[in-house]
């Protein structure tokens, strides 16, 4: 009977001991689970500050240069066209609000034209229905109207 519940003392440690065992194996396999999900939690938002500061950069050039544009004293107003070349890849209505940004102001010329300039350079036009068009003589934007007249003429068969 002594030699019995020796045997059942043991069986009941060996038991102990097992269950013992696995708690701590399973504590540390959710440990390295953690420790990894961690890891991969940190290169995830690494990756996303990255992209976010490349897009934040893309954006903030992008403006600078939409400001600079509309800065040149030669041309207070620029027509949308005209931006939209020198500032390519962007779609028309992202591009019009980055010029937002860049703090430009939208006007409707006379001849038909989408004008953009500084807000500081055109307060006098605010409340203006119209802008006189087309842009002043020897500038790119007159160029530019010109080109798009001729070629719509030459579409419409109007040599």
């Amino acid at each position: 009977m002594a030699a019995e519940i020796i045997t059942a003392c043991l069986a009941a440690g060996a038991a102990v001991a097992s269950a013992i065992w696995a708690a701590r194996a399973s504590t540390r396999a959710t440990k390295i689970s953690a420790a990894a999900d961690l890891n991969a939690a940190k290169l995830e938002a690494a990756f996303n500050e990255e992209r976010l500061r490349r897009e934040f950069q893309l954006e903030y050039a992008s403006e600078r240069v939409a400001h600079k544009l509309l800065s040149d004293e030669r041309w207070p107003l620029r027509t949308f066209d005209t931006l939209s070349r020198h500032l390519a890849g962007f779609e028309d209505d992202a591009l019009r609000q980055l010029l937002v940004r860049a703090g430009a102001i939208k006007f409707d010329g006379a001849d038909g034209y989408e004008y953009w300039g500084l807000f500081e350079r055109n307060q006098e036009r605010l409340g203006v229905r119209y802008v006189p068009g087309p842009a002043p003589a020897n500038s790119y934007d007159e160029f530019i109207y010109e080109e798009t007249a001729c070629a719509g003429s030459i579409l419409a068969g109007q040599d």
